[in-house]
């Protein structure tokens, strides 16, 4: 495997961390975590945002197929 090839693990990782970033934003909003926590919206929507974005870089460098295949 060469170094452009591997790439496209990272390139793909990006593209679903921000896919899941946006979801978990949005998410957020749709709660409306304010009314439950009583904080303003911007921390607990970036730390659920977060979360997802987590989920989706580590689904977007393959570690599904990984552990599909064990």
């Amino acid at each position: 495997m060469g170094a452009l090839s591997g790439l496209r693990y990272i390139a793909r990782g990006l593209l679903f961390a921000a896919i899941g970033l946006g979801i978990g934003i949005g998410i957020a909003i749709a709660v409306a975590v304010t009314q439950v926590t009583g904080r303003e919206l911007e921390e607990p929507a970036v730390a659920i945002g977060y979360v997802f974005a987590l989920i989706g870089w580590l689904l977007g460098i393959g570690v599904w197929g990984t552990w599909a295949k064990e």
